[in-house]
């Protein structure tokens, strides 16, 4: 099996790589490379991993690393052009699945209900469907034009049962084994909530973050609208990448695409949650990281 895995941001790519080797001695995951030469203008993988005795191959990009240096690492439509242009031309061997990792703020349904006080800060939700919604009309100025479909529903998994395997707790504990709490409002319990009904919320056009609140606030409300009495779909992050990733796999032949949402802050309370040094990103990204090395082990057992 092929995996591509694809890191949003690079100070989220820095949290996540601490903790994938935190992990490195407790998995089977090997790195066979490592380019630190990695930077803008450049769509080199910054790693490649195997996992022993196995035929699993994983290979790593943050995509960060491919935007030029005059474009804003947050716009969707360039975000578009080179994830395609990397899974079109770049990569040989195409993927049988994508890990999309992409910090999030959660939504009222992850958090429990409405409540400010019930932090899920420093969890890490996966999941296969996605909802995307175009808010150029709140950030005029973004210079991002996307077209968006609004409503994209996909439930894939790695392997069959995949989902049923993980809603044992015993295998919960072993994808969540090893994170960390976050620095600001961090959950009471940290845990790794992996369900075929999680949805995450792609918030698409917006580059500027003073926009970011209305715009997170306008994708929960319609998908709310248009899903009140759908209990096949279930809200847990709103963040800007995974519904793009999502879009560029639709266009290379369907492939799959697992979400992974280390989440940061709470819903609406992103100026109270993160600091503007990225710790509590870092931090979150460290579980991503965490997550997605015990996953990998996970399934080399399944699959080997």
């Amino acid at each position: 099996m092929n995996i591509v895995i694809l890191v949003n941001k690079d100070f989220e790519y820095d949290g996540y790589r601490d903790g994938i080797d935190s992990r490195n001695n407790c998995t089977k995951l090997d790195l066979v490379f490592e380019d630190t030469t990695t930077g803008p203008d450049k769509m080199t993988p910054s790693r490649i991993y195997k996992l022993a005795d196995t035929t699993i191959k994983a290979t790593e990009y943050c995509i960060r690393y491919m935007f030029p240096k005059d474009q804003n690492s947050s716009n969707s439509e360039v975000k578009y052009g080179l994830l395609n242009d990397l899974l079109c031309n770049r990569i040989i061997d195409k993927p049988d699945f994508i890990i999309s990792v992409s910090t999030s703020e959660s939504t009222p349904n992850s958090q429990g209900g409405n409540s400010e006080t019930h932090s899920v800060n420093g969890c890490v939700f996966l999941g296969s469907r996605f909802f995307a919604r175009d808010c150029s009309d709140i950030d005029r100025d973004s210079g991002s034009h996307l077209e968006v479909i609004e409503k994209r529903y996909m439930s894939e998994e790695i392997y069959p049962g995949f989902y049923k395997d993980l809603s044992d707790k015993g295998n919960k504990d072993r994808i969540a084994k090893g994170m960390e709490r976050v620095p600001n409002k961090p959950a009471d319990n940290l845990f790794v909530d992996a369900n075929e009904k999680n949805t995450s919320l792609g918030v698409i056009n917006v580059v500027h973050y003073d926009k970011y609140e209305e715009a997170d606030k306008r994708t929960y409300d319609d998908f709310i609208g248009v899903n009140s009495f759908n209990n096949d779909v279930i809200p847990v992050g709103i963040e800007t990448t995974h519904a793009v990733v999502r879009m560029v796999a639709d266009e290379n032949n369907n492939i799959p695409v697992l979400f992974v949402s280390p989440i940061t802050d709470r819903y609406l309370k992103f100026a109270e949650d993160v600091d503007d040094q990225n710790r509590q990103n870092e931090a979150s990204s460290y579980n991503a990281g965490v997550v997605v090395a015990n996953l990998l082990d996970f399934i080399a057992d399944k699959l080997q």
